[in-house]
């Protein structure tokens, strides 16, 4: 989830007109976003909004997008369809990991059986499609596992943008892994590599599938 409200108070049934045209993101990052966006067809992205906008507005033909409060995809869902000179192929992915209050955050530590599902689930779909991103944006819940995921399951030469990398700490444990090409702001730009250690990244990624930091 990202809008451009600065404060959320809980749960609550959003409209069209609570998304954006853009991501909450500093300039650095937008236009980080929209260089490697050019030549992007197939875009993935955690966490909806703005960004899912932004990136029809920038050509891509297909769109995955994730989201756990189901009432906040929804609206995003209708607002990509009134869109009148960009018809991308969206696909909401609502990731279901129980109750959630600010920014799409988990509230029931109960239902934590169910959070790995945001990391893994829209994978499912992409590879049931035969798809691939070109462009991640790593920007929702979960990011670590987020961005694991896509690391074991994108292709060679994709690009992993993470948002709000920069300044977080401990969001650099990624780097056990791989190590970013560029910076822009908070931003950090990440590129598939052709071999990954994959048993080291699956214990990982269970490990941080359930820290929705």
């Amino acid at each position: 989830m990202n809008i451009t409200t600065t404060e959320i108070k809980g749960p609550k049934k959003w409209s069209t007109l609570d998304i954006p045209d853009r991501p909450h993101m500093e300039y650095e990052g937008i236009d980080l976003f929209i260089k490697k966006m050019i030549d992007a067809k197939v875009f993935l992205e955690y966490g909806s909004g703005g960004s899912t906008m932004f990136a029809a507005y920038q050509g891509a033909s297909i769109i995955y997008s994730v989201e756990s409060d189901k009432n906040f995809l929804d609206a995003v869902t209708e607002r990509v369809a009134e869109l009148e000179n960009f018809h991308p192929e969206f696909y909401p992915v609502h990731a279901d990991i129980g109750p959630t209050g600010d920014w799409g955050s988990p509230t029931d530590k109960a239902m934590a059986v169910r959070w790995p599902n945001y990391c893994i689930k829209p994978w499912e779909q992409i590879v049931k499609d035969g798809n691939s991103p070109d462009v991640i944006l790593i920007d929702g819940r979960f990011r670590v596992a987020s961005f694991l995921a896509s690391l074991m399951f994108a292709k060679e030469g994709a690009i992993i943008l993470f948002d709000d990398y920069v300044d977080r700490q401990n969001y650099h444990v990624v780097q056990e892994f791989i190590m970013p090409v560029s910076v822009s702001g908070r931003m950090a730009e990440f590129v598939v590599p052709s071999v990954v250690r994959t048993e080291q990244l699956i214990m990982s990624l269970v490990k941080y599938s359930t820290h929705a930091e």
